[in-house]
């Protein structure tokens, strides 16, 4: 995948906490427009992920890029880049978002 089709990629990623291992090596790749789902049982590393991929937590070990955006390297363009997206996300005024969905869901049913 070249880097203008890559929304995030993620190679070897790893979080250590002491000898615990909360994230192992992990390797993801999304292209742009692509739904992308993260799921796993409770502790299996994915809160940590997110927070690593936001630079609210820095990685142990390993590389990751968001929208071009090397984590490492220039973590403030990432910090950016999420404040950009939950700007983006509060102006579409999704309160209620969730009440419209389930009665959504039982009119479909």
């Amino acid at each position: 995948m070249s880097d203008t089709d890559s929304a995030i990629e993620v190679r070897a990623l790893t979080k250590r906490y002491g000898e615990y291992e909360a994230v192992r090596g992990i390797d993801i790749s999304v292209r742009r427009g692509e739904v992308f789902g993260l799921l796993g049982p409770n502790g299996a590393g994915k809160t940590t992920t997110l927070r690593m991929l936001t630079t609210l937590l820095r990685p142990t070990a390993g590389t990751a890029t968001v929208a071009g955006a090397d984590l490492l390297a220039d973590p403030a363009r990432c910090a950016a880049l999420r404040e950009s997206a939950r700007q983006r996300l509060n102006a579409l005024n999704l309160e209620g978002a969730g009440d419209r969905l389930v009665d959504l869901v039982c009119a479909l049913r």
